[in-house]
């Protein structure tokens, strides 16, 4: 799964961990 970490693979991740940072800065 590790050799399947693409650039886009990586992007999507850094932005869904954003995203749920921001929900929860939100939600507080």
């Amino acid at each position: 799964m590790s050799d399947q970490l693409s650039p886009p693979a990586l992007f999507k991740s850094l932005a869904d961990e954003t995203r749920a940072r921001a929900v929860l800065l939100i939600v507080e």
